[in-house]
């Protein structure tokens, strides 16, 4: 400690080395007391000291980084930057007035600038490891993972024993694509910190992606023992379930972790669109409600609104729609649904039939390449008596998307247009893909009237 300071005192006294002797041994005491208030904390009483001795002649580019330093604490950046950089005109090598400019353009967001400065300073001062580390992350933040994991590398020399290193390490490698050697560092971490809970999952995707599932499954499940209430492990083991198509494990899974004390939101809903698939529509209700008084979310009133659609409750089905596009403007599915459930009521009046055409319009505007959205569309068009419009709709939904309602409202369009043939055409193809006793009819009157 003693030697510290006389090697800083002799910096500064060489700094003032034009000055009288009582004048240098004044400002080398009023450092000292900065100094000592700097250790305190007293960040304001080391400003005013450190400035009160480069004002006795002691402005050496040490002093202008001290004061650099403590106008970053204060998220002063202006004042920070103008000591950074008087200090670097001072002396252009300062290792900690690189690294002080480097830590300002971090803190303002301006990596580039950030990552360009810690370099030099590193160059300098090799042994900074702290500095090392933000820049190993900006240079992640910025894409720059080859270099990335040198500086990982350098920093691992130092500390074979730091888990966060090597688990730092692994994600940059798995971006370069050496997953085997990145599996190595997610063990090593794990090794050296068994509980190291990001590093478990991170291991777990990267046996996903590899093709590993049971490896990852073993892994999550181990995660569950240890904290049965982090919902995460959970979402990771159904979505391999989910993979399968095993709705069973899917459903067990989720209930686990209810049953656990996972009280979230999305296990209610996703049971609660399985219960919609698997046709249990009271159930499927009963999640998605226990779901909203969690979380009130757009998805999750759609996702009420089909079942109540599927109940045969139009206006609970019209009510939570509404509610899922008043939380989300920009929920296409609730915007075609709604608007697609309007345009199925018979002797629709105009005004109806025009807000059911902005509903889906707006749909398709944000998902302009969807096909149910353009049939929707495309049947609007047709029932508002614009042909022309309606079948350009109504084919490119076809050309997207092989469903028979597609076909079967091509085949009605044709209809009225007397093209007999492709009437015929269109709804014989709704009817390979799935037998509708409406479209199958009038099939049988257009052979009849061909007959005549």
């Amino acid at each position: 400690m003693k030697t510290g300071l006389m090697v800083v005192g002799v910096s500064i006294l060489a700094g003032c080395c034009q000055l009288p002797l009582a004048k240098k041994e004044e400002a080398l005491k009023i450092y000292v007391r900065g100094l000592l208030h700097e250790s305190q904390k007293e960040n304001e009483l080391a400003a005013t000291a450190f400035q009160k001795a480069t004002e006795k002649g002691a402005n050496v580019g040490y002093l202008q980084t001290k004061l650099g330093q403590l106008a970053l604490k204060k998220k002063d950046f202006k004042a920070a930057e103008k000591h950074f950089a008087k200090a670097l005109q001072i002396d252009p090598e300062s290792a900690q007035a690189l690294f002080g400019m480097g830590l300002l353009y971090y803190q303002k967001k301006e990596n580039t600038q950030a990552i360009s400065y810690l370099k030099k300073g590193l160059e300098i001062d090799p042994g900074a490891s702290s500095v090392r580390m933000i820049l190993s992350d900006l240079l992640v933040a910025s894409g720059d993972y080859s270099e990335a994991a040198k500086h990982y590398q350098i920093l691992l020399e130092e500390n074979r024993r730091n888990p966060l290193l090597h688990f730092n390490y692994a994600t940059v490698l798995e971006k370069l694509g050496q997953e085997q050697q990145a599996e190595k560092e997610f063990l090593r971490a794990l090794e050296l910190s068994p509980n190291f809970h990001q590093a478990t999952m991170a291991l777990g995707l990267l046996y996903e992606r590899t093709n590993r599932t049971d490896q990852a499954e073993t892994l999550y499940r181990r995660l569950i023992q240890v904290n049965p209430k982090n919902h995460l492990p959970y979402l990771l083991l159904q979505g391999i379930y989910a993979r399968k198509n095993d709705l069973e494990a899917v459903k067990g899974i989720l209930q686990e972790g209810l049953k656990n004390g996972v009280n979230r939101a999305e296990f209610y809903q996703m049971l609660g669109s399985i219960a919609l698939e698997e046709k249990e529509y009271q159930r499927a209700e009963e999640y998605v409600k226990k779901g909203l008084e969690i979380e009130p979310t757009s998805q999750a009133y759609f996702t009420l609104g089909v079942t109540y659609d599927k109940m045969k409750d139009t206006e609970r089905m019209e009510t939570a729609m509404k509610k899922a596009i008043e939380l989300n403007p920009e929920n296409a599915m609730a915007l075609n649904y709604l608007g697609y459930s309007y345009l199925l009521k018979k002797n629709l009046p105009p005004e109806k039939l025009q807000e059911a055409f902005s509903l889906i319009k707006k749909a398709c505007e944000i998902e302009p390449d969807n096909g149910a959205f353009l049939d929707s569309l495309g049947w609007a068009y047709f029932l508002m008596g614009n042909s022309q419009q309606a079948e350009k709709l109504l084919l490119k939904a076809a050309s997207l998307e092989q469903d028979p309602e597609i076909f079967e409202h091509l085949g009605y369009l044709y209809r009225q247009k007397q093209d007999i043939h492709k009437a015929i055409l269109w709804w014989s193809k709704s009817l390979e893909l799935k037998y509708n006793e409406e479209v199958d009819q009038a099939v049988q009157e257009i052979i009849k009237e061909l007959r005549k």
